[in-house]
């Protein structure tokens, strides 16, 4: 059985994992986003779903593409994550969310919602496998 600091540490490594992605997402390198997920990486949303990835990182490249994310956009996802609950090599975590835009020269919420993520350690780190996004 892991020691309390073991499941500390690796309750931080998810964390990060999680707020890297955000960060990554809105104004960060793609690559370092795609980097983030494991290859048979899911993520499931109200916009649709993205299986592996490629097609993760493409998604990401298509809300850049429309204005909705990236550099210089404003946009930026605030993540609180939640519950992590560790199961060895894989965990499973509750947050909430909060995407704001800039509009008419302010800041708008846009939308706030929860994801339902689940993740995996191999040799090099945390990675996510599998997002389920819903919005409330």
């Amino acid at each position: 059985m892991a020691d309390q600091s073991d499941s500390l540490a690796d309750e931080l490594a998810i964390r990060d994992l999680l707020l890297a992605i955000s960060m990554e997402a809105d104004v960060g390198d793609l690559d370092v986003y795609g980097a983030l997920y494991t290859e048979d990486a899911i993520v499931v949303s109200p916009s649709g779903t993205s299986e592996g990835r490629e097609a993760i990182v493409a998604a990401n490249v298509a809300r850049r593409s429309a204005g909705i994310t990236g550099p210089g956009t404003g946009a930026r996802h605030h993540v609180v994550p939640g519950r992590v609950t560790l199961e060895g090599d894989r965990a499973t975590v509750r947050s909430y969310f909060a995407f704001y835009t800039k509009a008419d020269g302010g800041t708008r919420l846009t939308v706030i919602g929860e994801y339902a993520d689940e993740a995996r350690r191999d040799s090099t780190g945390w990675k996510l496998t599998r997002r389920v996004c819903t919005f409330d």
